[in-house]
């Protein structure tokens, strides 16, 4: 640890760098970034009102910058260590002294300097649990990064862990000051543990690296993707943990196994997608759900798309069946050990199930009834290249009238699966006692009052509390503000306020009482 860290003003950035070598090379262009900011979530952003302090929301609570760097160097143990103090002392010009590195195996490495804000900490120096919980945060903004590189590069990666680390890498601790302030550099390196595990160089293969600006930042817009937890993100995620297993961990029942469950996300978030577009009510699409896969093939998707959905007919959806579907049940249920050529196989089965969802969905008339999905698998960029990236489509994408598809879609889902979870032992049970309150305004100024049980996702109807004087003023304002700017309702929470359930108690979904909830693509939510 750094001796006497301190800053001096709170206008100072506590800045610490990890030099963090990976476990495969990322062809990146070397010294590319990638920036991130994180910004105060809904509840911290109330929670400062609450006690009379409030932080602005578009400001960054913490902000972290990633520099790709690619180093050829000797690694004693190939565990990457040396790689990472190699770059750790070129990047910064005014250590005093270099550390000798020991002779080794030349090896090419990628190595991350992680510059991460630290949060402000107590004392001369920062605590070693505050250190150790921004490194964890440096190495989740990398993992980030290493999940868009596969979906750019089609590459497997294996994600950084510590458990996947040397166990030291270098570390470092800087002040930014405000802009016009010149930095100074750390004059100090020491080394920061992260387990007490020792990882190895992986052999790498011959490949193209990412060079073209297009794909610097078409990387940087899936990282925003996979973090968003948006309809299509998870797919690309399971395909690279099947990847990394086949190819680099040699772990072929894992690899069968994750590639069929890539298969099924696929497949279950582009039915729903087509569910939501075709405006059902998340209540009526969970059924759906609750039959098998097999079924759901042999059902759901033919009179929507069109194509051989016939597990006994040869094309890709029989490869699925034969050569993935079926080899992971014998996995799963009968502990088979396959082959290498099996799990090639299956990966290979997988995307050409991709690639015949995707000829699907762009046919001209599935493409006319499901705009909406379509846009989502393929994004603008897919949709431009292959030619379909019409006036009208165009149109459609920047209608303001239309709800916010992921937002909006992501609510459905969660609904969806509420209702599958109340039809089984996962049920959350509602509670008053740890509901929120909130006062719905409609434009005419009437005021409902509802508690919403987040754990559970549940709303009940309340009876009006009684309100202090200055609590009814603030709700006439908003009542005054919400006729004169709004056709909608608007929602208010109200902390402090705990008004009794109406009596009978009936808890249903929030999108069906409150704005703000909701689910339905034709905005239907609160229609009865």
């Amino acid at each position: 640890m750094a001796d006497k860290v301190k800053a001096e003003s709170p206008t100072h950035i506590n800045l610490v760098y990890f030099f963090i070598p990976l476990a495969e090379p990322l062809d990146l262009p070397d010294k590319f970034v990638q920036k991130f900011a994180e910004y105060p979530s809904d509840d911290d952003w109330k929670a400062s009102i609450d006690e009379g302090k409030p932080i602005p929301r578009d400001e960054p609570t913490r902000i972290a910058s990633l520099m790709f760097h690619q180093a050829s160097t000797e690694d004693p143990d190939l565990s990457g260590l040396g790689s990472a103090l190699d770059v750790a002392v070129k990047a910064f010009p005014g250590l005093s002294g270099e550390p000798r590195q020991p002779e080794g195996v030349r090896v090419r490495r990628t190595v991350v300097e992680a510059a991460v804000e630290l949060l402000p900490f107590q004392g001369d120096e920062p605590d070693e649990a505050s250190v150790s919980e921004t490194f964890d945060r440096a190495i989740e903004y990398i993992r980030d990064v290493q999940r868009a590189y596969r979906i750019v590069c089609g590459r497997p990666v294996t994600l950084v862990t510590r458990e996947r680390l040397p166990i030291f890498v270098p570390l470092a601790f800087r002040f930014r000051i405000l802009p016009d302030t010149a930095p100074s550099w750390p004059e100090e390196l020491t080394l920061f543990m992260t387990n007490t595990n020792l990882s190895r160089a992986l052999p790498t293969d011959k490949r193209e690296p990412i060079q073209e600006r297009e794909q610097c930042e078409q990387l940087g817009r899936f990282v925003e993707l996979l973090r968003s937890d948006r309809v299509f993100s998870r797919y690309p995620d399971f395909v690279r943990e099947a990847d990394t297993a086949l190819r680099y961990q040699g772990e072929y029942r894992v690899a069968v196994v994750l590639a069929a469950t890539a298969a099924e996300v696929l497949l279950d978030d582009l039915l729903m997608h087509m569910l939501w577009e075709e405006a059902y009510r998340p209540e009526a699409a969970a059924p759906v759900f609750e039959r098998g896969l097999a079924t759901r093939v042999r059902t759901q998707y033919h009179t929507r798309l069109g194509g051989s959905w016939d597990v006994q007919r040869e094309g890709p959806v029989q490869q699925w069946g034969r050569k993935l579907a079926a080899l992971r049940h014998r996995v799963v249920h009968a502990g088979y050990s396959p082959t290498e050529r099996e799990a090639a196989e299956a990966r290979e089965a997988l995307f050409s199930l991709e690639g015949f969802l995707i000829r699907l969905i762009t046919q001209q008339q599935p493409l006319k009834t499901y705009p909406r999905t379509a846009a989502m698998l393929l994004g603008e960029p897919g949709l431009k290249r292959r030619g379909l990236l019409s006036k009208r489509y165009t149109r459609l994408i920047q209608d303001s009238n239309e709800p916010l598809w992921v937002e909006t879609f992501i609510r459905w889902r969660r609904v969806v699966a509420q209702c599958r979870a109340n039809s089984s032992d996962e049920r959350i049970e509602p509670e008053a006692r740890r509901a929120k309150t909130l006062a719905v305004i409609s434009p005419n100024g009437d005021t409902s009052w509802w508690l919403f049980d987040p754990e559970a996702y549940l709303v009940c109807a309340a009876h009006p509390p009684t309100l202090t004087d200055k609590v009814r003023a603030d709700l006439d304002k908003l009542s005054d503000a919400a006729g004169a700017n709004s056709s909608e309702p608007i929602s208010v929470e109200f902390s402090s306020i705990a008004p009794d359930p109406a009596i009978p108690t009936e808890w249903i979904f929030p999108y069906r009482a409150l704005p703000l909830f909701g689910v339905m693509v034709d905005k239907s939510d609160l229609t009865p």
